[in-house]
């Protein structure tokens, strides 16, 4: 559940709620830009770092003391910088020179880029220090491409966050050079600077969302996290967005969509009844700035909570007055196939397995030094002796929590998480009289007999096999993916050309062969057989005709692991009474959170949340969610 302040959770017991509120942030950001730019500045403090500039997308907390009016307050922003080659703060870019007294530099500073691959951005974001709350207020930016110079640009900055419209396309090298600063005397600093630009969407410009959060606490389903909204494309009042997302718009910006752009999302809830200090002091100031003291008093305050953290799917539609985007969190993306699973007869901890899933994802890049995965320290303690199947990344995650009984899910933040249910009771309570609009839909499952999990054994064939064979034709160098059964020992021949590069896994391998004309090719291993021994979880007292469940996780090896895992589910499975039911719209609870549920034949039944779906019109929220029964009767 998401932290919310007490003058929150009385506001969502109210007969009439206020307005709810929804905020979205979409970055159009080239997200290969960064990673390939290569920094050929000169004449930069020797704390400056452009590498953070491009990278880090948080807010700046600390910067340097320096030699600079200003810059040595002892209020705990600024620190004394460490020797050159020490630990460095994320500062982003600082040159050497200062401006003069008139705030201009007599000799520019040039942050220069080079890019590996072309680049193409609708605009440039500049953020420049936070922490002094200073700027740069001229700025010259040239783009070239091979030499050839495309755009050259005078910008004027008038605070400390700056967007440039400015459509280059397929721009090599970038240049910034900064003439003046809004205060004499000082460095140029740009902490962030982001090829492209965030929109941001709010009331006048949503006309609708979607928001599904759902995770299975036994793993047999891959969890959702989806968000998708429409936004105004043409505004007939005002002209104001006059098609900037329509394809066949030549000065708009639908080209610039990509997936992976990140998307934020934020749920506010106005607080009709004002809130009391107490509340306020554990909130963040950025949310309580934007509300004077008697707003915040007397009511008409909005509480923000974060809705998630989401990825862009693909580019918008667009249907007349309307443009629609759809995107998911981070697990979604990760539907690209592991194939490097290995056996060589050890145990390998599901911790290891679940990070070389994991770096091999490609996962979207977050904030400068933040891991974008939290793992639970006891996947080091269990172990298991199978390879990976080929798999996608997220299916090969699904199968390493199943088998260590953990939950598998995206978090608010972004941040992938394999971690046990540890969830405690909320102390929530979903009724008629608050939260539910309707007696809720009750489902109840067959009962259940056992639960049943093989553990499997694996063991290389006695005798080689042919895995592949195959004729390619080869002019110069030939990259190949091949795959096969699962099996140990591989080998490799090549007759008509070189193998000059192999990578061999148990049920795939990527080769390079090099040379003139045809070459036949053939792999061979040792195909790996299997045996099971089954675990049972039977259900005291069962009915004999109740239903047997059998699980099938290829990563469970061992016959103790197999009963562990079978008991986790049967608990689950003992829990029979499912829930469905409409709401005003909480987006504070997350899958697996535990309430207290009221029921036509119980007042406060202890029931946990498997899904919570949410959807946003101009008229408010609402909600649908499906809760599992806590225990039964």
């Amino acid at each position: 559940m998401q932290k919310v302040s007490d003058a929150y959770r009385q506001e969502m017991t109210k007969p009439v709620l206020g307005a709810a509120k929804l905020a979205v942030t979409l970055s159009v950001v080239d997200e290969d830009a960064a990673p390939g730019a290569a920094d050929k500045s000169e004449g930069q403090a020797y704390w400056s770092s452009v590498e953070s500039a491009l990278t880090q997308d948080g807010a700046q907390k600390r910067s340097y003391a320096t030699f600079e009016p200003g810059r040595w307050k002892a209020d705990g922003t600024l620190r004394i910088a460490d020797e050159p080659g020490g630990a460095l703060l994320t500062e982003g870019y600082v040159s050497e020179a200062m401006s003069g007294a008139d705030g201009r530099f007599a000799a520019p500073p040039v942050l220069a880029l080079e890019f590996e691959t072309p680049v193409s951005v609708p605009a440039l974001s500049f953020r420049f220090d936070q922490v002094a709350e200073e700027w740069c207020t001229a700025l010259i930016v040239t783009a070239w491409k091979g030499g050839e110079q495309l755009v050259q640009r005078q910008v004027l900055p008038k605070a400390v966050e700056h967007q440039e419209l400015v459509q280059i396309d397929r721009f090599d090298r970038l240049e910034i050079r900064f003439e003046a600063t809004s205060q004499p005397f000082r460095r140029a600093r740009l902490t962030r600077l982001m090829f492209g630009m965030e929109l941001v969407f709010g009331q006048a410009e949503l006309t609708e969302a979607a928001q599904t959060m759902e995770v299975d606490p036994i793993g047999r389903r891959l969890p959702t996290g989806e968000f998708s909204f429409s936004a105004v494309n043409v505004n007939l009042l005002t002209g104001s967005q006059n098609g900037l997302y329509d394809p066949d718009n030549p000065q708009g910006i639908w080209k610039y969509f990509e997936q992976r752009n990140p998307i934020t999302v934020r749920y506010g809830q106005q607080l009709t009844g004002g809130m009391h200090w107490g509340d306020a002091a554990a909130l963040e100031w950025a949310d309580l700035a934007p509300s004077g003291w008697r707003e915040l008093y007397q009511g008409g305050f909005v509480e923000w909570m974060p809705g998630g953290r989401f990825y862009l799917t693909g580019q918008p539609t667009v249907e007349g007055l309307y443009a629609k985007f759809s995107a998911t969190d981070a697990l979604g993306l990760l539907d690209g196939t592991y194939y490097k699973g290995v056996w060589d007869g050890a145990p390998h901890s599901l911790w290891e397995l679940a990070t070389a899933v994991l770096e091999d994802a490609d996962l979207p890049r977050r904030r400068q030094d933040e891991q974008p995965w939290a793992l639970w320290e006891g996947l080091k303690q269990i172990t298991t002796t199978a390879p990976l199947p080929a798999k996608q990344h997220r299916e090969c995650l699904q199968l390493i929590a199943h088998a260590a009984c953990c939950l598998l899910y995206a978090d608010r933040d972004g941040v992938i998480r394999i971690q046990p249910d540890e969830s405690a009771q909320s102390g929530v309570s979903i009724g008629l009289s608050a939260i539910l609009e309707s007696a809720p839909k009750v489902e109840k499952t067959a009962s259940l007999l056992q639960v049943e999990c093989p553990a499997t054994v694996y063991a290389p064939a006695e005798k080689e096999s042919q895995l592949h064979k195959g004729t390619y034709q080869v002019d110069g160098r030939l990259e190949l993916h091949l795959t096969w059964s699962q099996a140990a020992g591989i080998r490799v021949e090549c007759e008509g050309a070189q193998v000059t590069s192999q990578a061999l896994y148990a049920a795939a391998g990527d080769l390079v062969l090099e040379g003139s004309g045809p070459a036949t090719l053939i792999v061979s291993g040792k195909k790996l057989e299997t045996s099971c021994q089954n675990a049972v979880a039977p259900v005291p007292d069962a009915d004999e005709n109740g239903t047997a469940e059998t699980l099938d996780n290829p990563l469970i090896t061992d016959l103790d692991r197999a009963l562990a895992v079978a008991a986790w589910v049967r608990e689950h499975l003992l829990r029979r009474s499912t829930y469905t039911c409409s709401t005003r719209g909480n987006p504070e609870m997350d899958p697996i959170d535990r309430v207290l549920l009221d029921t036509q034949w119980e007042t406060a039944a202890p029931a946990q949340v498997l899904k919570n779906q949410l959807t946003y019109t101009g008229g408010g929220l609402k909600g649908e969610m499906i809760l599992k029964r806590g225990n039964e009767a």
